[in-house]
């Protein structure tokens, strides 16, 4: 295992700390980790949906009375990713 033992300093405004601390929540990383990720070029993708979760287990327990809820999760989890943004 890799130790980490080198520390980098870096100063922010509270709005840079938001939208950083923001954009890897949604990749769902920490926020050393989506820096490490990001400097190092390295691809970072936005973290699933809870809907497209939702629209899963939906669908693992389907019968024909669910589909309307389903394909209603399905429709929002597609609408939230529209908006998912990682750089």
């Amino acid at each position: 295992m890799r130790t980490r033992d080198k520390l980098i300093n870096i100063r922010v405004t509270s709005d840079e700390w938001a939208a950083l601390e923001r954009k890897a929540k949604k990749c769902g990383l920490s926020l050393s980790a989506y820096l490490r990720k990001t400097g190092l070029n390295q691809n970072i993708k936005t973290a699933p949906s809870s809907y497209l979760y939702e629209a899963y287990q939906a669908i693992r327990n389907m019968n024909n009375s669910q589909l309307n809820g389903v394909a209603d999760l399905i429709l929002k989890a597609y609408h939230d990713g529209e908006n998912n943004e990682w750089q």
